[in-house]
């Protein structure tokens, strides 16, 4: 069977919404690029076929750029498709908050998928 594209889907940690988006595109016939914070965070999706794990910090320069490079290396063309779903859900009044942790929660929430796209 001759896949029907690619896509790169950040946030593919065990139990995140990545790592179902990877099931669900790589039983659709897609070849995955799954990427997420630490490659040991994803053993449900390492596995199946047509899926290569990335280390990828979306916060991190240089992690975009070495995933770009690699993905560049084993298409022959652009991704199809790019899923951001690297994210933290936190609840907590702004003024109860760390002001360097809400930072860097906003880089990995908002900056984060915009540096990847």
């Amino acid at each position: 069977m001759s896949l029907k594209g690619s896509v790169l889907i950040t946030g593919c940690s065990n139990g995140m919404a990545g790592s179902a988006m990877a099931k669900g595109f790589q039983k659709q016939g897609y070849q995955i690029f799954a990427a997420s914070h630490s490659l040991e965070t994803m053993s449900e999706v390492e596995s199946l076929p047509n899926v290569k794990l990335h280390q990828l910090d979306v916060t991190k320069s240089t992690d975009i750029r070495d995933a770009v490079g690699d993905i560049s290396k084993e298409i022959d063309s652009k991704l199809t498709y790019l899923v951001n779903c690297a994210a933290r859900i936190h609840f907590m009044p702004l003024l109860d908050e760390d002001i360097e942790a809400g930072k860097a929660l906003h880089d990995l929430n908002v900056w984060g998928p915009l540096a990847v796209t």
